[in-house]
This record gives C-alpha cells, sequence and structure tokens, in this order.
C-alpha cells in the first residue's frame, strides 16, 4: 500500500493518471524530456530545469521497473489516493466449508426436529461478519464516487499532452505576471528561443528578468505570450504615471501590456496609443474609452 502511495506522486510528475497504459507512460516521459532535458535548453537557464527532468526520469524509471517485474501497471483507473489509505485490511470472508462429520450431524439433528415437529432455530449472522460487509460496501462506494464524479483525484502540473498520446485530462499552465521567477515563466511559456543576458526572446516577443532572477517587464510583438494581463495594472495609478520620456519598462508597470504593437512602434490600447522612438515614449493619443494613466 506504502508503495502505491509513492507511485501516485511518480505519475503526477508525468502528469498521467492512474490507469495509463506503458505506452502512454513513455510519451508523457518522452514530452517532458523533449522539454527540460539540459542539452535541449538554452544557456543561462535556471538550475530548476534539469531538477525536473531527473524527476521526470526516476518516475519513468520506477514505473517501468515495476511494470517489467510484474507484468502489470502499478496503479489502475480504480486507484485513488484515498482509498489505497483506507484499504490496509484483507476484508476476504473466512471459508465456510464443514467437515462431513459436522453436516451428517447436522443432518441428523435436522430429522430429529422434524419427527417431534420442533422448529430448527435459525443462526443469526455474528456482528462482525456485519461490520466488515459494511466496511467493504463503503469503500467500494468511495471507489465509484471517486471514479466517476470526482475528476481532481491525480492532477496534471504544467504539461500538455495531446490526445493522440494519452487521454489523460490535463491543465493549461498558470501564467506568468511582474515578480514571477523564472522557473514560473518557463512553465507558463516554455523555453525561450534565445538569451541574452536577463532577456529571454520568444520570437520576436521578449520577457525581462531583474538581478533576482524575476519578472520585471515583458513585450509581445507576434507571438503570444501566456501572461496575466489585470495582475499588471493592479494600482498603477499609485506608482506615478506616463509622461514623455518613459520606457517601455515603465509604460508596462503603469499601463500594462498593449493589446498590439504596430511595424511603426506605436502601442495600442483600445482606441487611445502610445507613440515611442528608440525605447522611449514621444507622444500619445488618449480617449476616454481607454484612458491612459498618463501625465497631461
Amino acid at each position: 500500500m506504502h508503495d502505491k502511495i509513492v507511485f501516485f506522486h511518480y505519475y503526477k510528475i508525468l502528469g498521467v493518471k492512474p490507469g495509463s497504459t506503458p505506452e502512454e507512460i513513455r510519451a508523457a516521459f518522452r514530452k517532458k524530456a523533449k522539454l527540460w532535458h539540459p542539452d535541449r535548453l538554452p544557456e543561462g537557464s535556471p538550475a530548476q530545469s534539469s531538477e525536473r527532468f531527473k524527476d521526470a526520469n526516476k518516475a519513468f524509471q520506477e514505473i517501468d521497473k515495476y511494470y517489467k517485474r510484474f507484468g502489470e501497471m502499478p496503479l489502475t483507473s480504480f486507484d485513488s489516493p484515498a482509498s489505497v489509505k483506507r484499504q490496509t485490511t484483507d476484508y476476504s470472508p473466512p471459508p465456510v466449508d464443514p467437515s462431513p462429520t459436522v453436516r451428517s450431524r447436522q443432518t441428523y439433528h435436522h430429522r430429529s426436529a422434524v419427527k417431534k415437529n420442533k422448529s430448527i432455530p435459525v443462526s443469526k449472522p455474528k456482528k462482525r461478519s456485519k461490520l466488515l460487509l459494511a466496511i467493504v460496501l463503503g469503500v467500494m462506494a468511495y471507489m465509484m464516487y471517486t471514479l466517476f464524479i470526482s475528476s481532481d483525484s491525480v492532477s496534471e502540473e504544467g504539461t500538455e499532452i495531446s490526445a493522440t498520446e494519452s487521454t489523460a485530462i490535463v491543465r493549461s499552465p498558470p501564467p506568468f505576471t511582474f515578480d514571477s521567477t523564472m522557473g514560473e515563466v518557463l512553465d507558463a511559456q516554455g523555453k525561450p528561443d534565445r538569451v541574452e543576458h536577463n532577456v529571454w526572446f520568444y520570437g520576436k516577443s521578449k520577457v525581462a528578468f531583474n538581478k533576482l532572477g524575476r519578472v520585471k517587464f515583458w513585450l509581445e510583438r507576434g507571438t503570444p505570450l501566456n501572461y496575466y494581463h489585470r495582475a499588471s495594472v493592479v494600482d498603477s495609478y499609485k506608482l506615478g504615471s506616463i509622461a514623455v520620456g518613459s520606457s517601455e519598462e515603465e509604460v508596462i508597470r503603469l499601463q500594462g501590456a498593449p493589446m498590439h504593437i504596430t511595424d511603426e512602434g506605436i502601442w495600442i490600447y483600445g482606441s487611445s496609443r502610445i507613440l515611442f522612438r528608440n525605447g522611449h515614449v514621444i507622444a500619445w493619443e488618449n480617449s476616454t474609452f481607454n484612458p491612459l494613466n498618463v501625465k497631461e
């Protein structure tokens, strides 16, 4: 039972659910290795990347070892963490097989009772048997509830598996925002196309980090970024206002990421827009429908 609890952790690392086939386990591991293998990541990637690959490799090796040894997967679709913890006792009923002597003796007493027109006492089931039966039924009911109703017994963490490789249900990774770590950006956006100093590039889009390795601003140009827009403008008016000469980083922190950036370097915020030159604000058009946090 303890080993099965450990395997739940391994399944969670690979992003699969109990009942997955060996082929699905192998496909999930290949996807993890493709994302986190140190040889595939650019220079300057955080150390958490290699640790994630080591965890995925260990999980796959342990599951594969179990399958080769016993000829079956360690977890089935009927398993859940709660049911595994509850099943700590074998509730198989004791065998009831009376000896021939006892049977003949029972038959003799039965015939005697019929001759004397006496009622035969009916033996009552033992209280212990009723208790065991109730426990077994309770465990089965909980397992059925977990299988058909609860869809959250083992969740995937930051992994996307195509339907052709696995039928396991996965969740989309959470978006990043200001002050997110490099590991959180890797989970949300994946590995960058290239790295220059503290800036990660995804096509023409980029994410910049401060000296502590946390997001200080980003710029989306063409390649979509998985960021949380609302968090970027919370209490922005308390931090100051945009003025002529403000940098791109200041505009993003005070106004949030633009909805669109034109080839001429104009940042579009609905019906409002900001014009840049050499990375600094030179003018803007402020609309009452989409007001800008600017210093008039």
